[in-house]
């Protein structure tokens, strides 16, 4: 065994092979954009042929596995188990992990579609032959996370249930509203708090007279047509008036209002907020796991 480390030309060849052979959903990449994801890279030689590669990213003491490919000339020869465990010796971390926290964020193609695209890959694809190379080496499972998609229209959303007690949705106007602070204290999420009070976007929130007790956002357009925000939240005393299912369905009206065609979002498989994107009829295209050693 040889290891080389950031030779592109190689590994990308072999990369765009290998997605294709495999069937996988990844986009194939070019240099440029490929060298930029793979930083920390090492390739695998057997006899001067070049076989393999292995890439990730350490940041805070974690380890976050980006790809394993080996040729499928080559395979059945442990040569992923050789390229996994000498990066794991190569950096010492307290943990090792295949998850949404991983820097390098690989787009892939929602099946099915005509090239609509998800930005990263929240872990290992259940589908794939890399989920059970990962629990063979010692990879445990954390939280299986579903991606939905659905291709968004400007439908009206009915609003009764939330007028009836009196609750409305409104663009926040942190000049007018108030009780933004006390919705994310209740929500206990830090990054949904820092991404929308650092927002440009507009963001939804639902109020009571001039009090936010639920947000969703920032509405934001990608070129690619996808319509994008970083999460949905109502506070824990407005859940029974219906106010995440209206709000939900507003921000997807809204979103193609701006020209949005299409939005993919993932979520954990137990996590509430699945059943309101699956009311307003988004479906799970694909299942990943979190995995961890």
């Amino acid at each position: 065994m040889i290891l080389k480390a950031k030779e592109y030309e190689n590994a990308l060849a072999l990369y765009n092979d290998v997605i294709e052979y495999d069937g996988l959903e990844y986009k194939k990449l070019d240099l440029e954009k490929f060298s930029r994801l793979f930083d920390t890279l090492y390739e695998y030689y057997e006899q001067g042929q070049f076989v393999g590669f292995v890439s990730g990213v350490k940041k805070d003491n974690v380890f976050y596995i980006t790809f394993v490919a080996v040729n499928k000339e080559y395979r059945r020869k442990r040569i992923a188990t050789q390229l996994l465990s000498f990066i794991e010796q190569k950096y010492p971390s307290d943990k090792y992990e295949c998850s949404f926290f991983n820097p390098a964020n690989l787009e892939w193609i929602i099946p099915g579609t005509a090239g609509d695209e998800h930005p990263n890959a929240p872990g290992v694809d259940v589908a794939s032959g890399a989920y059970i190379f990962f629990k063979n080496m010692g990879y445990k499972d954390v939280l299986a996370q579903n991606t939905y998609y659905k291709h968004i229209t400007n439908d009206k959303v009915d609003m009764t249930k939330l007028e009836q007690n009196g609750l409305k949705i409104d663009y926040l106007d942190k000049d007018k509203h108030t009780g933004l602070d006390e919705l994310f204290v209740d929500l206990g999420n830090k990054l949904w708090e820092e991404g929308i009070k650092e927002a440009t976007e507009p963001v939804l929130v639902v109020v009571d007279g001039n009090k936010v007790c639920g947000f969703t956002g920032p509405l934001k357009v990608m070129d690619n047509g996808r319509g994008s925000f970083i999460g949905i939240g109502v506070h824990s005393e407005y859940r029974k008036y219906g106010a995440g299912k209206a709000l939900f369905g507003e921000l997807c009206s809204r979103l193609a209002q701006q020209g949005a065609t299409y939005m993919s979002l993932f979520t954990g498989d137990n996590n509430p907020a699945g059943r309101i994107y699956e009311s307003a009829g988004f479906k799970i295209v694909k299942v990943w796991q979190v995995m961890r050693k």
